[in-house]
């Protein structure tokens, strides 16, 4: 069974579509991040929901996992802070 996320105009997406990579965090601007990734693009990403509600603060130069949709791989979500 797959659960399916739907966005605003009320398409939906099966959440395995979704790519995770690493990367550090190289700027950080009003909770946008701006992510050098290991494959060298950058990227701007967002902290999700449980990283805010236990304030987990993101500083320059962690290491970081972000999570893509198939469809804008330009920014994604920030689900986990390495280090």
């Amino acid at each position: 069974m797959k659960l399916l996320l739907c966005n605003r105009k009320g398409n939906s997406m099966p959440k395995d579509d979704m790519i995770r990579m690493n990367g550090v965090v190289v700027d950080n601007s009003h909770g946008i991040f701006k992510i050098q990734l290991e494959n060298g693009n950058e990227v701007r990403g967002n902290l999700s929901g449980k990283l805010r509600q236990k304030q987990i603060h993101i500083l320059n130069g962690d290491k970081v996992t972000l999570e893509f949709s198939v469809m804008d791989t330009t920014q994604g979500r920030i689900v986990y802070r390495i280090g």
